[in-house]
């Protein structure tokens, strides 16, 4: 009797045929791959399918600031795969599709008139809103953090969660407050936002030369009189040199002579534009310009009572030459 139960297959060379018979063809259902896409979402492994059967449901991916949606046929998200009736006939990509969330942005202005809430999606740009007002007062720009320490980028920063913004009001009215560090007191003053401060006159300290105003209590910024201006209540702290320090050296040419000296001093230095000379306690007794070229400039000495004396030389640049001279 014949038989399509198929048993064991075909020996070719062992069976003798006796009589007519039929073969029966064994089919095996070829394996599929199925990818899934999932554009930047966790990572879900390939499935292998057979032929013309279903693929299982994974578990829905995620992706930071998205909702998972559905899964598609194609990259374009026009068809949806339907996993109770979609069968595998080749190997296939499943596209994931997400919907980006959307997050609420808020304006603190913190007494200037009000800006209304807007909603962005995530990894989005905010547009900048006009800037509000607020009596007596400058808006000074929108921040991510209520202390004003980190300033808002509105071409960089993105939107990743629910964000306030902090807008900084700054008076107009600045107080600038001269730290002089033992010297002389100067008065604060009072300057208009975004306006420059008049130098005000060197204070005097016994033992020291002034050597500049800093931005910094670590002396390491000068304060430029002609291109920095007020933006903020600020201190600004004066540097001293120690007497004993002073050394006579040679800079960029520049000689000072003779010493001792009577009457006439001279100054011959190179790029150099300014001079001042101090007595031992630190207080200013002569000041004036000197040839910023070669040339020699004559200092008349005649009016300096005899004693030991600095020269501080300064340039356009912030460079400085100091000297002790000793006038008979």
């Amino acid at each position: 009797m014949l038989t399509n139960s198929f048993p064991k297959a075909g020996t070719f060379r062992q069976t003798m045929l006796t009589q007519d018979t039929t073969l029966f063809a064994k089919w095996q259902p070829k394996p599929y791959i199925v990818s899934f896409e999932t554009f930047g979402g966790n990572i879900i492994s390939n499935a292998t399918v057979t032929y013309n059967h279903l693929v299982n449901q994974p578990a829905n991916p995620e992706k930071p600031g998205y909702q998972f949606d559905k899964w598609y046929k194609d990259s374009l998200f026009t068809v949806t795969w339907n996993f109770n009736s979609d069968l595998i006939t080749e190997n296939t990509t499943i596209y994931a599709k997400w919907i980006a969330l959307s997050y609420n942005i808020h304006f603190d202005t913190n007494g200037g008139t009000p800006i209304e809430d807007t909603v962005v999606f995530y990894n989005s740009y905010i547009n900048r809103p006009v800037n509000p007002h607020k009596n007596g007062y400058l808006f000074g720009g929108w921040f991510k953090n209520p202390n004003f320490t980190i300033i808002w980028n509105f071409e960089n920063d993105v939107i990743t969660a629910n964000t306030t913004l902090y807008a900084k009001w700054i008076s107009p009215d600045c107080t600038v407050h001269f730290e002089t560090t033992g010297g002389t007191t100067i008065n604060d003053t009072v300057v208009l936002y975004n306006n420059y401060i008049n130098r005000p006159a060197n204070p005097h300290k016994n033992g020291y030369l002034f050597d500049g105003w800093f931005k910094d209590p670590n002396f390491t910024i000068v304060w430029n009189f002609e291109n920095d201006v007020i933006t903020d209540n600020t201190t600004l702290y004066a540097k001293w040199i120690p007497v004993t320090a002073i050394h006579n050296e040679k800079k960029n040419e520049v000689i000072v002579y003779p010493v001792p000296t009577y009457n006439i001093l001279h100054i011959k230095g190179v790029g150099f534009t300014m001079f001042e000379l101090f007595d031992l306690s630190g207080k200013q007794v002569l000041k004036g310009r000197i040839s910023e070229s070669s040339t020699t400039t004559a200092v008349e000495m005649s009016s300096v009572k005899p004693g030991q004396y600095a020269i501080l030389l300064s340039s356009r640049t912030g460079e400085k030459a100091i000297f002790k001279i000793i006038k008979k």
